[in-house]
Formats: structure tokens, C-alpha cells, sequence
């Protein structure tokens, strides 16, 4: 069976991109243009990776991030997908629960690759 993902993403022409590749890949991408929009999708979807951008409107990535682990008490992994490299975010991240960090452009293989591993 396909993983399901879950892409978060404000661009819409990156958001595209990586739909677009995962489909090729084999994976069933979901897609949230926004916080709040996200949360709608987690609380009535399954999902095996989470593909969260930081800086969202509504709801960020951290908001985000931190419902998913201490509301939802969900295990599903997350990949934070951002432009933002200084190293107090990365931390921040990270201790809030995101299980990895990638900061844009990232490489599609490369940002699969994480996928899969993660998935494993």
C-alpha cells in the first residue's frame, strides 16, 4: 500500500513540484496550503510523513508541529521544509518534535530519501 503524506506547504508552485514527483515515486501526497487548513487534514486523515513548512499563514510550522505532538498525541514523522537556516530554529524545531530538518531549495531525491528513511 502507498504512504500517504501530507505536503504543508504556502507555495504553490514548490507545493506542485514535490506532489507531482512523490505521485511518480509511488507516494499519495495530500496537500494543505495553510495552517489551519493542515490541522482540518490531520484530524480527519492518516498519514505516514508530514511535510510541514515553517513560516505558514494562520498556523506555523511550530503551531503546528506542537498540536500534532501534545494534542494529538500523534507519533507521525515530520519533516520541517523551510528557508529558514539559523540554528536556534533547527533546535527549536527539533525539540518540539519534528524528527527532521531540511532547509529549501532541497534536492526532490534528497528530500524523498528522508522520506523513506523515515517511513522505514
Amino acid at each position: 500500500m502507498a504512504s500517504r503524506i501530507l505536503i504543508v506547504e504556502d507555495d504553490r508552485d514548490l507545493a506542485r513540484n514535490l506532489i507531482d514527483y512523490l505521485e511518480i515515486q509511488g507516494y499519495v501526497p495530500d496537500y494543505a496550503p495553510d495552517g489551519h487548513a493542515a490541522m482540518r487534514l490531520l484530524t480527519t486523515n492518516s498519514y505516514d510523513v508530514l511535510v510541514l513548512d515553517l513560516m505558514l499563514p494562520g498556523i506555523d510550522g511550530i503551531g503546528i508541529c506542537k498540536q500534532v505532538r501534545d494534542q494529538m498525541h500523534s507519533r507521525v514523522p515530520i519533516v520541517m521544509l523551510t528557508a529558514k537556516d539559523d540554528i536556534d530554529t533547527k533546535i527549536s524545531a527539533l525539540d518540539i518534535g519534528a524528527d527532521d530538518y531540511v532547509i529549501k531549495p532541497v534536492a526532490l531525491r534528497e528530500l524523498e530519501a528522508r522520506i523513506r528513511a523515515l517511513i522505514r
